[in-house]
């Protein structure tokens, strides 16, 4: 599980970016202007500073590792919480792929996109368990060739379609 802590020594390795986006040379506020508790080390407590502040409280798909930071709010998850994420997005939004993909998966590969697309019509999301049956066993084959194609962060991040790495851990803006 990643912990603050985690939070606080992750965002420490981007203390430069950090440092010029909320402390900017130019500007007339000082790191003590932020907060009471700014004071000598300008990166170490502007960083605490922020996680105090912005700690997150909601859950994203039932994971309590949403923060949010400088007005956006962030998922941090380990490798295999990631995966799994992906995989729950992918198979939510069946419905919403492209056709010339899905035809590969859908029926053992028995429909063309032409019958995916007039199948699917205007039923969007009311469609979807349908598409879970006709995936059948190729479900796993699906989600792994949807990762490979489009990266884990287009199906977790709702704000941008970006995974970051971040030492042992991926960061997904969620808003």
């Amino acid at each position: 599980m990643f912990t603050k802590e985690d939070l606080i020594e992750k965002l420490r390795t981007y203390s430069d970016h950090i440092e010029s986006r909320y402390y900017p040379k130019d500007s007339s506020i000082t790191l003590a202007d932020m907060g009471d508790s700014i004071e000598e080390e300008p990166i170490e407590d502007l960083v605490n500073h922020l996680v105090t502040t912005f700690e997150g409280d909601d859950t994203y798909y039932d994971y309590d590792t949403v923060y949010a930071i400088g007005g956006g709010d962030y998922l941090i998850l380990d490798y295999e919480e990631a995966d799994e994420l992906a995989e729950v997005c992918i198979l939510d939004t069946v419905w919403a792929f492209n056709a010339n993909f899905l035809q590969y998966y859908l029926c053992d590969g028995a429909l063309t996109a032409g019958q995916i697309d007039a199948l699917r019509g205007g039923s969007f999301e009311d469609i979807n368990d349908a598409f879970l049956i006709m995936l059948g066993e190729k479900k796993k084959q699906f989600v792994k060739d949807a990762i490979w194609s489009d990266g884990r962060g287009h199906f977790i991040s709702s704000y941008d379609g970006h995974e970051y790495e971040v030492g042992n851990y991926f960061v997904y803006r969620i808003n």
